[in-house]
């Protein structure tokens, strides 16, 4: 358990960048994160789209609804949408 202490206290206060955010294996990181660590600085989830409406979509739908539904009140977001 000392293990997953220190996976905590590395993770307080990190700015974390997550690619393919859609992802099977990032949705499960980004809900584990949120629930075990609240106090990261800052998380970028990174996804593709071909557009800025189709991105927030996406990001509503598939990230936010499935895993993080409960929790959703709880944290602060913030959509920024950008071209690639």
């Amino acid at each position: 358990m000392e293990s997953l202490g220190s996976v905590l206290q590395f993770l307080e206060g990190k700015i974390i960048l997550i690619t393919g955010a859609t992802g099977f294996l990032a949705k499960i990181l980004v809900e584990k994160v949120l629930r075990v660590q609240p106090k990261v600085r800052k998380l970028y989830l990174l996804l593709r789209a071909p557009d800025a409406k189709a991105a927030a979509h996406r990001f509503q739908n598939e990230i936010i609804y499935n895993k993080l539904q409960h929790t959703a009140d709880a944290i602060s977001l913030k959509l920024v949408l950008s071209r690639c």
